[in-house]
């Protein structure tokens, strides 16, 4: 189970870093199609059994899982929950990714 806490501005198309979420990346299905317009592949897998909880301690289970590709981050799964979550990526993601986040000098590497 991940853990994440993130308020939904309206027009958010952009994935955001959660440092708080565990995982790697999760999106809600109502966002889902503002932002499919910044990858270039995307292939739905089979829906992972990932359950998500928010700040308000609410439980959602992932309805789509999908493979993604970013022209900049490369390739990004994400799991699509119930509402209008924006795309958030987490600590696994980074991790994996080898990302940096510098909040002395307001950099990524």
């Amino acid at each position: 189970m991940y853990t994440t806490n993130h308020t939904l501005e309206d027009g958010c198309e952009y994935m955001l870093v959660d440092s708080g979420f565990s995982g790697n990346a999760v999106v809600g299905l109502e966002t889902l199609g503002g932002v499919m317009r910044n990858f270039t592949r995307i292939k739905e897998l089979p829906v992972s059994r990932n359950t998500y909880t928010f700040g308000a301690g609410s439980t959602h289970k992932t309805v789509q899982t999908y493979r993604l590709h970013h022209p900049t981050c490369g390739f990004v799964v994400v799991d699509a929950v119930e509402g209008q979550l924006p795309f958030l990526i987490g600590r696994r993601f980074l991790r994996e990714h080898r990302a940096v986040l510098n909040f002395i000098t307001n950099r990524k590497t």
